[in-house]
């Protein structure tokens, strides 16, 4: 009885491992230098802005919206040379959601030292945020969704998947 119960458990096991394998969307944007794993095709939004110092820049966010949550990859191109400030990009991402930074930690991710940072959002969840300055462009790995969501093993797979391209 054990030897059929393991024996199941293991074929449920990789069917669940080639369910989530085979739902996953490969983002590749040659014109920006990176790839991503997305749940199915994200879409692009652009909008234009202008830093508290007055520098303009294009913000491009990739993303897809789903029942577990949102996901995005963002990429900030500057009019001009800007200071790479990881204290400053956590300090504006905390402020933009009205939440409260949860933790920080650097981290190592596409050949470049980052930051990775949980912010706590009041009333709706969790933002969980890789922020990658890589030449002049500040990338950025984003999750977006309720309380208890954003350390998931599904949610590392997508931050993880982020890779500039040689």
């Amino acid at each position: 009885m054990m030897r059929h119960l393991s024996r199941l458990i293991g074929i449920v096991v990789v069917c669940l491992l080639v369910a989530s394998t085979a739902s996953a969307y490969t983002f590749t944007s040659k014109e920006w230098n990176f790839t991503a794993e997305f749940p199915a095709a994200p879409t692009l939004e652009k909008t234009k802005s202008t830093t508290s110092a007055g520098t303009p820049y294009d913000q491009y966010v990739w993303s897809i919206e789903s029942k577990g949550g949102w996901k995005g990859v963002g990429l900030i191109v500057y009019s001009q040379s800007v200071v790479h400030d990881y204290n400053a990009s956590v300090r504006g991402a905390v402020n933009a959601t009205k939440g409260k930074l949860r933790s920080q930690k650097t981290i190592q991710q596409s050949g470049v030292q980052g930051r990775e940072i949980i912010i706590d959002v009041p009333d709706s969840g969790v933002v969980r945020q890789r922020l990658l300055w890589i030449g002049d462009r500040l990338y950025q790995v984003v999750f977006s969704g309720g309380k208890g969501t954003g350390l998931t093993p599904d949610v590392e797979a997508f931050l993880n998947s982020f890779r500039t391209l040689k």
